[in-house]
Order: structure tokens, then C-alpha cells, then sequence
């Protein structure tokens, strides 16, 4: 039993042996969109327990469904295991207070890095032999594939251009922001590259006015959010995948990236360095230093 919101595709609706709850909650602004979704998810995980029974309480995201986890069991009386996911904490105390509670409510908590655990359980008072680490796996169709000529030229990447590619959020724990910096001084240095920044996210409007900033109108293409089923063409695409990111619980478009026999330049910091083999499958740089990454970036479009 599988409970989601209405218009999200998981991308396996017709998996045998599951089924899914696509739920609809009024358009309400900000908070009271989240409270009614709190509500709504109570009742129908109380019909559900009524009607066919349960026994076990997956949360998949700790941050987006750990308010929903607590209102369950306070309200539903449901006695049952409940396992967790935990990626990573957060800036937010009260975010991260109500983390807390959820993991201490928990039976198991997975992990999907030992990076992940080590910060888990040096926050929280947590039996370790409770949390566990399961990496994640990325699907088949994340292989190396021929460049799309269609889609290259539908972007305006043209035949020379060497492809920069950064696809996650647009916040400031990925660090967008630095990426242009370093296209700057790429095409300073006579390299004739475009980035590719797919997402969206909270530091839109100034990675806009950066690139008006830096006039870099014609060197950086912003494509807003990638749909699930291209992401291989948009991977495929690239020579190189740029992901200066601060801080990841996996890293999972660098997984992508790799499988689809992508190099990868990223920042050496939390789970990255467990996914990525410095000097093997990529480099990973100093969290911060801004002309490292600039160089290995440059060896990667010279080899």
C-alpha cells in the first residue's frame, strides 16, 4: 500500500502485488497545504489498517514524511514496526528536532550512506545496531547511449561545444552558483563549453542575474527540471558532470552520471567520496576550492 500525491508519477503504477494511493488535497497556501496533507494521509492510513491491515510503517523521506509518521501513530493507535529513511540533516532546528522524535519512534532506520549513519548517530541518541546502511542501486536504462543529435540541437549545443552538465536542485547546499564561475574561466581559457543547469529551485532568479552578470546569456543553458524518463539522453549528452555540492546523503545523480560513463568533478565531503573513485571515476576537490575544480574540469575536456 503505497500512499502519494495526486499528479506525481512514481514511474511503477502497475507493479504487481502493490497498491497505490494517489491522494488529493485542497490548494491551500503554504503551511495548511502541508497540515492538510497531514490529515488526509491520517485517514487514509486508518481505513487502509481497518479495512486490510498492515504490518510495517515505511517512511521513505525523513524530512518530507516524519510529521505524517507522527501524527499516525499518535492518532491511528497503530501498533506496528516502523523503519525510516534518513539522508541527511539540515540547517533547521525545529526540522531536525522533529527528525529526532520520528528516529526515536523508529524500529530501524536505513541509511544510504555510512556517512549518512556516522552524522545520525552522532546527532541523536540512537542504538547503532538500529540503523543500517543500504546504498542505493540505479536502474538499467542509466548506460552509455549515442548523443542525441535532436536534443543537442533543440538546446542549441552545437557540434565543438564540450557539455558541462549539473542536474539536482537549485539551492544553496549544491553550490549552482560557483558552476558559473567556473564556465568564466573555462571560456577564459579557450575552452568553448556550455553548462547545462537542470532543476529548479530557490536560487533560480539569482543564477539568472549571475549569468546576465558574468555575460555568460550564450554559454549557460537552463532547462528547469528533467523529466525522469530523459534523464539518460541529458547524461549521455555531457562530457562532463559538474556537482560542487556541500553536502549529500548519496549522491545519486553522480551514480547516474557514472553508469552512464560520465566522468564526474565533484567536492570531497559527506557520502561523496563512497560513490565516487577519485581518479578513477572522476575527481573529487576540496569543498570550496574553486580553481581546483576549475582544473580538473579542464584536464577531463583536454583528455
Amino acid at each position: 500500500e503505497i500512499i502519494f500525491p495526486e499528479g506525481r508519477s512514481l514511474g511503477c503504477e502497475r507493479v504487481e502485488g502493490w497498491c497505490l494511493h494517489s491522494l488529493r488535497t485542497p490548494g491551500l497556501p503554504g503551511p495548511f497545504q502541508r497540515l492538510a496533507w497531514i490529515a488526509a494521509v491520517g485517514q487514509v492510513v486508518r481505513k487502509i489498517y481497518r479495512e486490510d491491515g498492515f504490518q510495517l510503517l515505511r517512511v521513505h523521506s525523513f524530512l518530507s514524511s516524519c510529521l505524517e509518521m507522527l501524527w499516525i501513530l499518535r492518532t491511528c493507535r497503530i501498533r506496528i514496526p516502523v523503519v525510516i529513511h534518513f539522508h541527511h540533516l539540515d540547517g533547521s532546528a525545529w526540522r531536525n528536532r522533529v527528525v529526532g522524535d520520528a528516529m526515536h519512534r523508529s524500529n530501524s532506520v536505513i541509511c544510504f550512506s555510512e556517512a549518512a549513519r556516522k552524522d545520525l548517530l552522532a546527532r541523536f541518541q540512537i542504538e547503532p545496531s538500529r540503523v543500517h546502511v543500504v546504498y542505493h542501486g540505479v536502474e538499467q536504462r542509466f548506460r552509455p547511449l549515442a548523443s542525441n543529435v535532436g536534443l543537442r540541437r533543440q538546446l542549441n549545443i552545437e557540434v565543438d561545444d564540450k557539455v558541462l552538465l549539473f542536474l539536482g536542485n537549485l539551492e544553496p547546499r549544491k553550490n549552482p552558483l560557483m558552476l558559473l564561475d567556473v564556465v568564466k574561466n573555462l571560456l577564459g581559457r579557450g575552452q568553448k563549453v556550455k553548462l547545462m543547469l537542470c532543476g529548479k529551485g530557490p536560487l533560480l532568479s539569482k543564477v539568472q542575474a549571475k549569468v546576465n552578470q558574468l555575460g555568460l546569456g550564450g554559454f549557460v543553458v537552463l532547462t528547469g527540471p528533467i523529466p525522469e524518463e530523459s534523464k539518460p539522453e541529458y547524461y549521455n549528452m555531457a562530457d562532463v558532470f559538474v556537482f560542487p555540492s556541500e553536502l549529500e546523503g548519496f549522491g545519486f545523480v553522480l551514480a547516474e552520471a557514472m553508469s552512464c560513463g560520465k566522468p564526474v568533478v565533484s567536492f570531497n565531503n559527506s557520502s561523496i567520496p563512497e560513490v565516487v573513485e577519485d581518479g578513477v571515476t572522476g575527481f573529487l576537490v576540496k569543498t570550496g576550492d574553486k580553481d581546483e575544480f576549475v582544473k580538473k574540469t579542464l584536464l577531463l575536456l583536454e583528455d
